[in-house]
């Protein structure tokens, strides 16, 4: 089955039963398809590699055609191909034929559709900025395994090491236009989502990241108040669960966050946790500094040498890694089919390429 059409019965099957359609737009479809059809959320603008960029292009179709050429050759993953995409000639392309027109009238599409939108701008700007190395010795550090560490905000890392000067001010440029993206969709009443993509390349912690996208959403023309609804009510409407979360009232789940300051006047007050009330249990300052402090010692007695998920240069496992993983889980399949278990992987750079 090709992928477009593979896509399309997914789509088609997922919404009478129930089931929400989320993640990157895959690059064999268009947006618009991809939120017509029903696809609930939209990660990263639409993708890691392109995203609202390629949509709301004057080339739309040419980048298109490359991307889908990139993605149906099986060289292409342990080539140069998706790596040619982070690199300054594609990134200025995206930016230098952006449309605004276009952008608008996608923007009111996705409206329409109550497409949700994850734009992680933290990320995104952290890619136009080289790390200096410091995260290692940060406060932000304490809660990451003592193994990752030197992986995470390293200038010498996998992702680091093969940016030029001019691929970082080309990423800076791209991130300067995700923010002109989110201003657009805003504009058109498009729902947001919060999301931070935590990994070793951005130097965004899990949970400390969402703080810092929040801190971009309002950057971005969203109001303090608007913000935090990207975290709260709309992740709650999302999930159709309105009922028991999203808002404090009556009858609902008090899973609370307490601030001792107001995000309504600066937003970077959502880090002034005062107190958290969960599962009943009313946790102070002390009770959370006591589980920070266990959170801490846990990461710096992590003794098993832990690395970064290896992706190759096209940000995907290679083949050969794919070849050792599924041996290693032979077993384990064996022992899901008894179970009446199924289970099934698919990677996006490569047509047909899968591991069940």
């Amino acid at each position: 089955m090709a992928p477009t059409d593979a896509y399309r019965a997914i789509a088609g099957q997922a919404k009478p039963r129930g089931l929400a359609v989320a993640g990157h737009v895959p690059v064999f479809v268009t947006a618009e398809e991809a939120s017509t059809s029903g696809q609930r959320s939209f990660e990263h603008l639409g993708g890691g590699w392109s995203g609202m960029l390629v949509y709301a292009s004057r080339e739309e179709a040419a980048l298109r055609a490359e991307l889908v050429s990139r993605a149906a050759d099986p060289d292409e993953e342990n080539g140069n191909g998706f790596a040619r995409l982070q690199r300054a000639e594609w990134v200025n392309r995206l930016v230098d034929t952006f449309d605004p027109a276009k952008m608008d009238s996608l923007a009111a599409l996705l409206a329409r559709n109550g497409t949700y939108q994850t734009p992680t701008l933290a990320l995104m700007r952290s890619a136009g900025q080289i790390p200096d190395g410091s995260f290692a010795t940060s406060d932000r550090a304490r809660f990451v395994p003592l193994k990752v560490r030197p992986h995470v905000g390293n200038p010498n890392g996998r992702w680091w090491k093969r940016f030029t000067s001019d691929d970082t001010a080309a990423w800076r440029r791209r991130g300067e236009m995700h923010t002109r993206i989110v201003q657009a969709l805003h504009s058109a009443g498009v729902p947001f989502l919060t999301g931070s993509d935590s990994g070793p390349e951005g130097g965004l912690p899990p949970g400390i990241g969402i703080h810092d996208e929040l801190q971009a959403l309002v950057e971005a023309g969203l109001t303090p108040a608007e913000a935090p609804g990207a975290a709260t009510l709309n992740p709650a409407s999302y999930l159709e669960a309105t009922d028991s979360l999203g808002t404090v009232a009556p009858g609902k789940l008090a899973d609370l966050v307490l601030l001792s300051a107001n995000p309504l006047e600066d937003i970077r007050d959502t880090l002034k946790i005062g107190a958290v009330v969960l599962n009943g249990r009313y946790l102070d300052r002390l009770a959370l500094d006591a589980l920070l402090s266990e959170a801490e010692q846990a990461a710096s007695r992590q003794s098993r040498a832990l690395r970064p998920a290896h992706h190759g240069v096209s940000g995907h496992p290679s083949r050969a890694r794919r070849r050792r993983a599924t041996s290693r889980s032979a077993g384990t399949r064996r022992r899901w089919r008894r179970c009446g278990w199924r289970t099934s992987v698919t990677w996006p750079t490569s047509a047909g390429a899968c591991a069940r």
